[in-house]
């Protein structure tokens, strides 16, 4: 009389990754990351991760890594603001930390957040539409980028 499997193999290795309504797709992420930047992605995976439940951890998380992102940009802006006026390399160099700062966060999302994912695709379900938010954020992260920028040359006198 054959026993059968091992009880082992027959249970489910994607417990407690369970999600109960569709999130959004790793490639909306992405491109929100690269064209939105650090505060346009903080917003985006907190808003995501509510679906599944992690959406303090991950709101809390992107929040300091966007504040992170502000506070070396706006060190950036009052140290270099002379070599930033005249649109040279410092000024894509600005341009490259805003979308690798937002990549960074979108890679420490996913890896927090990967077994979500990885149940997600077993499941074939469909993904949430991600085109409004993601433009939502994208636009946010721009305005917000725009505001502290700002404030920081306000506060510093760099204009004068």
């Amino acid at each position: 009389m054959d026993p059968g499997p091992p009880r082992h193999l027959l249970t489910p290795t994607l417990q407690g990754a369970s999600v109960s309504e569709p999130i959004l797709s790793f490639q909306a992420l992405f491109l929100t990351a690269f064209f939105g930047g650090p505060v346009a992605i903080g917003g985006l995976a907190a808003w995501n991760s509510r679906f599944f439940g992690r959406g303090q951890r991950d709101l809390v998380l992107g929040a300091v890594m966007a504040c992170a992102y502000m506070g070396l940009s706006g060190f950036i802006l009052v140290t270099y603001w002379d070599q930033l006026e005249d649109g040279g390399a410092l000024g894509r160099a600005t341009k490259w930390l805003d979308e690798g700062w937002g990549l960074a966060m979108l890679g420490v999302y996913w890896l927090l957040n990967r077994d979500i994912y990885r149940a997600d695709q077993v499941s074939g379900r469909e993904n949430r539409p991600a085109w409004k938010p993601a433009l939502l954020a994208i636009l946010g992260g721009f305005v917000v980028d725009f505001l502290v920028a700002m404030v920081v040359v306000s506060t510093t006198g760099l204009l004068e």
